[in-house]
């Protein structure tokens, strides 16, 4: 007997444009940044815009986030350096990577 499994649709790109940005599961009144992907909590992390850092914070996820390999301390916010990864409970899933964006190279130290 064989068994295949359903793909899963990757997330695709996110783009971050609030100060305070919650990762979940499924878009809600406390998720703006929906990954739908079965290992991501309902609220799985956070992340915030500080002084032009890229800040994650694990919100007691079930599976975990984890910057480049390391696994986040929940409560504890964790910067995220352009070029470094972030992964959100599944590596094959829910892996991204920070990448600069043009106005971002401008002088201009304020996020989007």
């Amino acid at each position: 007997m064989a068994h295949l499994d359903a793909p899963v649709r990757a997330p695709g790109d996110l783009t971050i444009e609030a100060t305070k940005s919650v990762i979940g599961r499924q878009r809600s009144e406390a998720v703006n940044l929906p990954i739908e992907v079965p290992t991501v909590s309902g609220a799985h992390a956070m992340i915030d815009l500080v002084d032009g850092k890229v800040m994650v914070t694990d919100l007691t996820s079930t599976n975990g986030t984890f910057i480049d390999g390391e696994e986040l301390l929940p409560g504890v916010p964790t910067q995220l350096v352009v070029g470094g990864e972030v992964i959100f409970g599944d590596e094959f899933l829910a892996r991204f990577e920070l990448v600069e964006t043009a106005d971002e190279g401008s002088g201009d130290d304020a996020a989007d």
